[in-house]
C-alpha cells in the first residue's frame, strides 16, 4: 500500500503546499522541455563517480553530444566504496566494473572512452577544503581545465549529497 499523505499527521497541513510545489516544477519543466539549446564547443561534466553525470544530465549531454558538441568526463573516484557493507565484493572489483560501464555507457550516447577521465580519488574519502591531499586534487582538476579549456563546465550542486 502506497504513502497517503492525508493520513500523515505531520505532512497533512503541508499537502497543498508540495501540491502547488509540484505543479510549478512541472510548469517550469515544460518551459524548458525541448527548447533549443545554446550550441557550445565543449563541455566538462566534473562528478564524484561513474554514473553521476548519466543521472544529473543524461539528456543534456544526449543532446549536446547529437549537436556535434565534445564532451569530456572527470570522474574524481571510480565509485569504488559504493557496495561496502554490503556484499562480498572487493572495492577494486566494484571500481574496475563501474570504471567499464562507464565507459560503455558514455559511449552509447556518443561520448568515446578518451574523453574520460579518471583522477584516482578514494571513494568516499574526497577530502573537504583544506584538509588532506584537497589541493593536490583541486590542482589535478584545474590541470585538465587548463588542457580542455572547455566552453562550459557542469557539475553537482554542493547539497547534493548522499
Amino acid at each position: 500500500m502506497g504513502f497517503k499523505m492525508s493520513r500523515h499527521p505531520v505532512l497533512s497541513p503541508y499537502k497543498e503546499r508540495i501540491k502547488t510545489m509540484r505543479q510549478s516544477a512541472l510548469r517550469q519543466l515544460g518551459r524548458i522541455y525541448g527548447r533549443k539549446l545554446d550550441p557550445l564547443d565543449s563541455l566538462l561534466i566534473v562528478v564524484p563517480h561513474p554514473d553521476d553525470e548519466l543521472q544529473g544530465c543524461g539528456g543534456l549531454l544526449a543532446k549536446y553530444c547529437a549537436a556535434g558538441t565534445r564532451a569530456d568526463m572527470l570522474f574524481l573516484t571510480k565509485g569504488e566504496a559504493s557496495h561496502n557493507g554490503c556484499c562480498d565484493v572487493s572495492e577494486e572489483m566494484v571500481g574496475s566494473v563501474r570504471r567499464k560501464l562507464a565507459m560503455e555507457a558514455n559511449a552509447s550516447i556518443g561520448i568515446s572512452r578518451d574523453r574520460l577521465i579518471f583522477l584516482e580519488g578514494k571513494d568516499g574519502r574526497l577530502p573537504g577544503a583544506g584538509v588532506g591531499n584537497f589541493y593536490e586534487l583541486a590542482e589535478k582538476i584545474n590541470e585538465q581545465m587548463e588542457i580542455l579549456r572547455p566552453e562550459a563546465v557542469f557539475c553537482p550542486h554542493p547539497f547534493e549529497k548522499w
